[in-house]
């Protein structure tokens, strides 16, 4: 039903989030992207994903809610009320016909409403359920909520964001959220490549506590063999000797070296050959030595041009380089709009909403950008083509406030 392009990866597959937070509701539109029939059961008193009819205050502008739209593009929307009996037992028939199921909810939610994966399961062995929860489904944490920045902070991230010594800080992305969405999706992935094997679905479990440890990646591992606890690096990359951020006479740029061989061709890029000579900073070894004094060098040079002087001349070295910039300069480069970047799509509030894209590339099938859908516009839709329930039908239970259809639901 997504798109009509039935060569797409997961063209086929249908699926119900109940998401209502970045982490789940990203993880689905990545499906959805993919091919997937993704259907978002509403909360009968809110609008898109559980949020409020205007939208967050710091997400709207112009009456476009940004994270509204973002976060529900190419699903549809059904309003079913899964909390009365008559609702719930319409979700299990549904579950009968869905190969995914995913919530964010607290352990234990799914269980007491029923559409829990052991429930969902002696319904369609097939099914694959997916549960996206603050701590996981086990441990003194369990029944805790969380959020990106909560997570960032009891993983340790924080600790090693800022300046040595300073106050913790905040990353400017929601990066615990995004990270767990991909590794949902995946997850889910893997699910699907597995049923398609053996023909058995399976609970797919990610939790935010988890994927913040994750972020860590070897650093982890280097502190469990070292015992030392990393800090926040500052503008400087710790691991190795000449990688970070240098001022310029009118910004900034980061630049990395990495191994030896690039280490010559920078120095002649700064018009410091000398460099290259010197024993103190002839291999990385020697320079991680003597990094402080290499990086105060590099920044009474640098701070002496212009950021584009030192990004063509370090670009031409083949240098790892890039200006600091701001998001506006970033979606405005060249080279976004090469790789177009920037789409628009059709949001909830009948207006045109510019997107950054699904950034997989695949070379037999363009990710599908279905417009957002109004609050219960798809409940009919999704009945009928589910269940094959009539109008007549439909129109029964959207009196009895099971289910709502199209701009009426808000008030079922």
């Amino acid at each position: 039903m997504n798109g009509g392009n039935q060569t797409a990866p997961l063209s086929g597959i249908r699926g119900v989030d109940f998401s209502r937070t970045l982490a789940g509701a990203l993880s689905s539109t990545i499906l959805s992207d993919l091919g997937a029939d993704m259907i978002m059961v509403e909360v009968p008193s809110k609008g898109l994903q559980g949020i409020a009819k205007s939208g967050l205050p710091a997400t709207t502008t112009g009456g476009v809610d940004a994270r509204g739209n973002y976060e529900c593009r190419g699903k549809k929307s059904m309003v079913l009320n899964i909390h009365e009996p008559q609702g719930l037992e319409i979700f299990r028939e549904m579950a009968k016909h869905l190969d995914i199921v995913q919530n964010n909810w607290r352990p234990g939610t799914a269980e007491r409403l029923g559409v829990d994966y052991e429930t969902l399961s002696k319904l369609n062995p097939g099914i694959i359920c997916c549960s996206i929860s603050g701590y996981g489904n086990k441990g003194p944490y369990r029944e805790r909520g969380s959020f990106d920045s909560v997570a960032a902070a009891h993983t340790g991230m924080l600790s090693m964001t800022g300046e040595p010594g300073g106050p913790p800080m905040l990353a400017g992305q929601a990066f615990v959220d995004y990270s767990t969405a991909v590794w949902a999706s995946q997850g889910i992935l893997a699910a699907l490549f597995h049923r398609e094997h053996t023909g058995a679905g399976q609970n797919v479990e990610v939790s935010l506590f988890e994927v913040g440890l994750s972020t860590h990646t070897f650093f982890a591992t280097q502190h469990l063999l070292s015992g030392k606890v990393p800090r926040a690096p500052g503008w400087s990359v710790g691991m190795l000797s000449l990688a970070g951020i240098f001022p310029t006479a009118d910004g900034h740029i980061t630049l990395g070296i990495l191994g030896d061989r690039t280490f010559p061709p920078f120095c002649q890029a700064l018009d410091r050959p000398e460099w290259a000579d010197d024993p103190r900073f002839a291999t990385e070894a020697e320079r991680m030595r003597h990094k402080r004094l290499l990086l105060n060098l590099v920044h009474e040079v640098t701070v002496q041009q212009p950021t584009e002087y030192w990004y063509k001349r370090l670009v031409e070295a083949r240098v790892p380089v890039a200006p600091v910039t701001t998001l506006d300069a970033a979606l405005a480069d060249p080279q976004a709009q090469a790789l177009g970047c920037v789409i628009t799509v059709d949001g909830v509030e009948g207006k045109p909403v510019p997107i950054v894209r699904n950034p997989v590339n695949l070379s037999k099938h363009q990710p599908i950008y279905d417009p957002v859908p109004r609050t219960g516009q798809h409940t009919a839709e999704v009945l009928e083509e589910l269940l094959g329930y009539s109008q007549h039908k439909i129109r029964q239970l959207h009196g009895e406030g099971i289910v709502a259809l199209g701009e009426d639901g808000a008030k079922a």
